[in-house]
């Protein structure tokens, strides 16, 4: 049996996101070690509030859920509620739910902590703004050696944005973080909307994962709907992207992508801000200090119908 990865989700609830962790816990190939939050779709409060949530419906209420940063480095959150509801998670009611204390450790000093545990061995999975990434890079420098990778969910190579026409939802949350991010010695590769903007999910895969998974699943299914009616009204989809999973389908089946590698920037003023530019696989810039940039890998390409079929496979064996 070869190792379950371990890995930390980076992540600012969200119905995306929800997915994206209720699959990573649910997958085999998967030890989830915690959730950081952090601002993004919704404040930090809420995404935290969310993250507890999600591991409520998931069965791993003893999973450690950290609280992370409420802005971003420069200027103020900008929160993304009309796309996943006012709570973050399609306005669907918690019931009598009750939500815990989070863990005490900041997200900062929980991933170093975990790093520091298992040199090599620990994988970052930002799915939101990379503030707390940056913060990490920040506070620990030396410690960006010993994370085995960041499979991150954001940006694009070659493919419009979502926020803006060129930029990226996450990306444009925290520009500066993710210029940090790409330019440091992290070994990073970036699932963006070249792939995730075209790989989705109807309706009716969310009602056959519920038939078999009714907890999760019936949750999933409850939720998507805010998201799928996102999809339909402002883009004409028939169905919710399925951005966050990426991230994480990357890491348990990096064979479904094609990977390629490039030099990865990030503009950081005026209407560019938040758009992420790659150095083409053919192309070799050292003019405006691309060549002092490390190459980092992106997903051009994917199977996208194998990513729908393991995560339905995986969610209706989650129970």
């Amino acid at each position: 049996m070869p190792r379950r990865r371990k890995i930390i989700i980076d992540t600012d609830p969200g119905i995306d996101d929800a997915m994206a962790i209720l699959f990573a816990a649910a997958h085999p190939g998967v030890e989830l070690l915690g959730l950081t939050t952090v601002h993004g779709n919704v404040s930090v409060k809420d995404a935290t509030r969310n993250a507890l949530r999600v591991c409520a419906v998931g069965g791993f209420e003893a999973l450690p859920v950290c609280v992370g940063a409420a802005q971003p480095l420069v200027g103020r959150a900008r929160y993304a509620r009309h796309v996943h509801g006012g709570d973050g998670m399609g306005d669907v009611p918690a019931g009598r739910w009750r939500p815990p204390r989070p863990d005490p450790r900041s997200a900062v000093e929980f991933i170093a902590e975990q790093v520091k545990a298992a040199p090599g061995r620990v994988t970052l999975v930002p799915i939101g703004p990379l503030t707390n990434i940056a913060r990490f890079l920040e506070r620990h420098p030396r410690l960006a050696a010993k994370v085995q990778e960041v499979v991150l969910m954001g940006g694009a190579a070659f493919y419009a944005g979502n926020a803006t026409p060129v930029a990226e939802a996450n990306i444009l949350c925290d520009p500066e973080a993710a210029a940090r991010v790409f330019a440091s010695k992290l070994k990073v590769t970036m699932v963006g909307l070249d792939v995730t903007d075209t790989t989705t999910l109807s309706a009716a895969d969310f009602d056959r994962i519920a038939r078999r998974s009714p907890g999760p699943g019936g949750f999933l299914r409850r939720a998507v709907r805010c998201y799928i009616d996102f999809y339909r009204r402002e883009r004409g989809k028939a169905g919710c992207c399925m951005h966050d999973v990426c991230a994480v389908a990357c890491i348990v089946a990096p064979k479904l992508f094609e990977l390629r590698t490039g030099r990865i920037r990030v503009h950081l003023e005026g209407f560019m801000r938040g758009g992420t530019v790659v150095q083409p696989p053919d192309r070799n810039y050292d003019a405006e200090g691309w060549g002092r940039l490390p190459p980092q890998r992106y997903a051009a390409d994917a199977d996208r119908p194998a990513l729908r079929r393991l995560f339905s496979k995986t969610m209706a064996a989650a129970g």
